[in-house]
């Protein structure tokens, strides 16, 4: 009876201290510099939803080692809704390939709250390139197996894993260049041929005609480059975009999941917050939990497969 009472009292506990929550500030873990793409969406995301919930979100830099170091330091935190991880993709979903000593696993130590944006990346080359269309630059490949140079922001990279995408399933090879950030620069001086790119950093060149776009990575054309191909209509599987989500340390009590959650879907909503996420070239994908959940596990184990069988290493 004493046992029954005691479980009783911390039930009714931990749903008041949900219903209080946030009672103090939230500290939200960004694996990200400041002025970063996941940086700048979590302080459009976290300055809305402190609104709508009358409390303080402090955002929290923390990056380093592939976002590996913020989101463990996050995942890590007290379960109690005090500490959230604005994370993004690769450190969820391709590191456990690239990290043999990996801290954390995504699938566990995370509580999924909510999918919030996607950006996705472009094909770009030189304006004067005779390589004009999607076809034209897998045929290149198909003449060239193995020489032709494309560049990405590292081994690992979305846009890296795209392009083993794309010549896996087009049966063609390439030589991959990874830089240590963006390779716009030296595509820009001609000293590279093809990269990868982001849509944020592609966008505005584009349109403004100092580069072209062969193709896009998401599985169909992008309103904001209506006239570029996506990948997928030649290779249905060349399909990698990166995302930005939320989540609570496992554990986390889902009376809190719910209020933060529901907090974010009318951040979300707000005219405002989705015009930012347009101009940055992203796509608002706001979701439930279990969507993240299936997402982050889905991802796994297409990672798993392209980077084991195409042998890709950090370094």
């Amino acid at each position: 009876m004493h046992r029954l009472i005691l479980v009783l009292t911390l039930c009714l506990a931990g749903t008041a201290a949900a219903q209080n929550y946030p009672a103090k500030p939230v500290r939200v873990v960004v694996p990200g510099a400041p002025g970063s793409t996941p940086d700048l969406l979590a302080r459009l995301f976290t300055q809305r939803l402190g609104e709508v919930m009358n409390a303080s979100f402090i955002i929290d830099n923390k990056p380093g080692a592939g976002g590996t170091i913020g989101t463990n330091l996050a995942m890590k935190s007290p379960a109690d809704g005090y500490t959230l991880l604005f994370g993004y993709q690769a450190a969820v979903t391709v590191t456990p390939s690239l990290y043999p000593d990996l801290p954390y696993k995504p699938e566990t130590d995370m509580a999924p709250i909510s999918l919030l944006a996607r950006i996705c990346y472009a094909l770009v080359t030189q304006p004067d390139n005779p390589v004009a269309t999607l076809q034209q630059f897998i045929e290149l490949l198909k003449r060239e197996p193995g020489k032709v140079p494309v560049a990405s922001s590292g081994n690992g990279s979305g846009g890296h894993l795209f392009m083993e995408m794309l010549t896996g399933e087009t049966g063609t090879s390439f030589t991959h260049v990874p830089y240590k950030s963006s390779p716009i620069n030296d595509v820009l001086g001609g000293q590279i041929p093809f990269a990868m790119e982001s849509m944020g950093v592609a966008v505005p060149m584009i349109k403004s005609g100092r580069i072209k776009a062969l193709a896009v990575s998401a599985p169909k054309r992008l309103p904001v480059l209506a006239n570029v191909p996506a990948a997928a209509e030649v290779a249905p599987a060349a399909v990698n975009c990166g995302w930005n989500a939320m989540w609570a340390p496992a554990g986390t009590p889902p009376e809190i999941i719910a209020r933060v959650h529901a907090g974010l879907m009318q951040t979300a909503a707000t005219p405002a917050v989705r015009q930012r996420v347009e101009d940055l070239s992203m796509d608002m994908i706001a979701g439930t939990p279990a969507e993240l959940a299936a997402t982050v596990k889905h991802e796994i184990e297409i990672y798993s497969k392209v980077i084991r069988s195409r042998n890709i290493k950090l370094q």
